[in-house]
């Protein structure tokens, strides 16, 4: 619920707002240096909040003395929710806001090539993790959460500092300002007025269907199958 509906329905309420917001802003930085240069320590706090969770738990049911019927688990679960939600919203601005970058500042000759690239260096991070972190991501969650968390900040901010973007033509003139729901309902007007959008979104959502147990899996390997997380860790690199 937390990392998949909660998330997806996050996309949907905040994503189409903050995408028109880029989209229309101007700075000397350009228009989506910015929301990344904010929303990355913003996603690295979440994830190091989300290792930390289990004691700032146990550190407010100190504090703040609540009834008896309020347990310890039920504070942790609390904290440990707030804080993966945190996550997954700014997780999505920062991811959302690396594809729009992408599209501004990638040559289109060049785009099929850094994509290949791309794919290459996140499939050598994907084995790289599985192999050598995946095994203590629960015995050692605090140390991971932490190392992985700077590793994100130090590689989205020196992109933000080495990459430029160019000039962008003026944002189209507002006559007036359109309401929450009508603003939403042009976007999505806008998205699925052509078949590609509306097929490509189709199939996407069957997708996600047909493999949610993807999101269980490594629930399925370690408490069903009963191998443990380092086995799992080279199942996932060798795949």
């Amino acid at each position: 619920v937390l990392c998949g509906s909660i998330a997806g329905v996050m996309n949907l309420l905040f994503l189409p707002g903050i995408s028109q917001w880029s989209d229309r802003a101007r700075t000397r930085w350009g228009r989506r240096i910015p929301f990344l240069a904010v929303t990355a320590p913003l996603t690295v706090a979440a994830l190091v909040l989300v290792g930390f969770a289990p004691e700032i738990g146990a550190w407010l049911d100190r504090i703040l003395h609540l009834p008896p019927a309020i347990s310890q688990t039920a504070i942790i679960l609390a904290a440990l929710s707030l804080f993966a939600v945190l996550f997954h919203f700014f997780n999505m601005v920062l991811c959302s806001g690396f594809s729009w970058l992408v599209r501004d500042v990638v040559p289109m000759d060049l785009m099929a090539r850094f994509l290949a690239l791309f794919r290459v260096v996140s499939t050598i991070s994907g084995i790289a993790f599985s192999w050598w972190v995946l095994p203590y991501v629960i015995s050692r969650r605090k140390e991971v959460c932490i190392g992985v968390g700077v590793f994100y900040l130090v590689v989205f901010m020196l992109m933000c500092w080495r990459v430029r973007e160019g000039e962008y033509p003026p944002p189209p003139v507002v006559q007036r300002r359109a309401g929450v729901l009508e603003a939403y309902w042009g976007y999505f007007r806008e998205c699925l007025c052509l078949p590609i959008y509306r097929n490509y979104f189709f199939a996407i959502m069957l997708f996600a269907v047909g493999s949610c147990g993807g999101t269980f899996q490594i629930l399925f390997y370690s408490d069903t199958l009963g191998l443990s997380l380092d086995q799992v860790g080279k199942v996932f690199a060798v795949g």
